[in-house]
Parts: C-alpha cells; sequence; structure tokens
C-alpha cells in the first residue's frame, strides 16, 4: 500500500511537471507566432506598418468608405532627391533620414484611424479614412512641414534640408471604382507635386 502511495503520488509529479512544460512550450510558441506575425506586417527600418500592410488596409478602408459613402484620402509621399542624399552622405545616414522623416508622418496623422506606412524605399504612404479634400491637404501640408522643420541637412538639394513632396487622392467610392484606381490617382498626384519643384503638396479629388 505504501509503495503504491508513493508512485501514484510520483506520477501526479510527472504529470503536474510535464503539464507545466507544456504550457511553458505553447506560451513560447504563441509568442512566437506573435512576433513572427508582428515581422511580417511592419517595416524594420522605420517600425512603420509594411507595403502588404498596407495595401490589407486600402481595400478594406475603400469598401468602408463604399458602403458608407464617405470620403476617403490616401497620401502618396516621397523624400526629394533621396538617392544624391544616399550618394552624399552613405547609406547609414540614409536610413536614419527615413526614420526621421517616419517620425514626421506619424505627428501628422493624429487620429487613432489614420494610418501611416512605408511603401517602398523612400516612398511612404497616408490612409486618412473619412476626411474630404480640405481635411486631407491640411494633413498633408502638416506632414510637410513636419519634416522640413527637423531641419535635416541635405547639401544636394536647393532647400539645402530634406524635403517631402506628397499627392493627394480624395474619393467618395462609386460601386465602379477599385482602390487600385485611387492609389493610381495619388501617385499621379504626387508626380505633378514633384514636377512643379518638390516639397509641395498636389491634390486629386476629382471624385
Amino acid at each position: 500500500m505504501a509503495g503504491a502511495g508513493t508512485f501514484v503520488i510520483r506520477t501526479m509529479r510527472l504529470q503536474v511537471h510535464a503539464e507545466a512544460g507544456l504550457r511553458e512550450t505553447r506560451d513560447a510558441l504563441t509568442n512566437a507566432n506573435e512576433r513572427l506575425a508582428h515581422l511580417a506586417q511592419y517595416d524594420g527600418l522605420t517600425g512603420l506598418p509594411n507595403r502588404r500592410y498596407f495595401d490589407a488596409r486600402l481595400i478594406r478602408a475603400f469598401r468602408d468608405a463604399q458602403r458608407e459613402q464617405q470620403p476617403l484620402a490616401i497620401v502618396m509621399i516621397d523624400v526629394d532627391q533621396f538617392k544624391q542624399y544616399n550618394d552624399l552622405y552613405g547609406h547609414v545616414e540614409g536610413d536614419h533620414c527615413l526614420k526621421l522623416v517616419s517620425a514626421g508622418l506619424r505627428l501628422a496623422a493624429k487620429r487613432p484611424e489614420d494610418f501611416v506606412a512605408r511603401y517602398g524605399g523612400e516612398e511612404m504612404a497616408m490612409l486618412l479614412p473619412k476626411t474630404d479634400a480640405a481635411g486631407a491637404e491640411l494633413v498633408a501640408e502638416a506632414a510637410r512641414l513636419a519634416v522640413v522643420n527637423q531641419r535635416i541637412p541635405h547639401a544636394a538639394s536647393t532647400l539645402g534640408v530634406v524635403s517631402i513632396s506628397l499627392g493627394v487622392a480624395v474619393w467618395t467610392p462609386g460601386a465602379q471604382g477599385t482602390p487600385d484606381e485611387m492609389l493610381r490617382a495619388a501617385d499621379a498626384a504626387l508626380y505633378q507635386a514633384k514636377d512643379q519643384g518638390r516639397n509641395k503638396v498636389q491634390v486629386n479629388a476629382e471624385r
């Protein structure tokens, strides 16, 4: 009887220990999966959401705007003369510059639903739900000033500091519109801003 009791107690202790180990393993796997999910959605350099995350948010925001018949604004952003910046200061300083630009954009997008992402290279993007042309232009101009006012030296720029150009598309999407069409409209506005001398905001609010 005593031997059987000792065996049962020992078995129960082993079981409890094994269950604790399983819980620790499960928690570790959960944490690892969460880290992987974060890495899949965020840019490692700037900490902003990445292009994949932006594309998913754009589709959702566009559908919401269609359903609710509310305006949606997309802001495409490009760091002016960034290749020259890299050539002059090197890629390490170029990376630091992108971090500072990203911080400036975050300051401009103040509402919880406003979304700022790194689109690729030196390009960034914003999604501004329920924002009309006037409101989107205000946010874009605040972003432009937030970057210029950091006074990041750029000897290859006519301004002498780092600046950004911004193209804005504002639509209340109809049933036939697509997110890609709206994105192209914002991109076209961005190129207009750059053609007009850079460090500018160009708004396309045709729809």
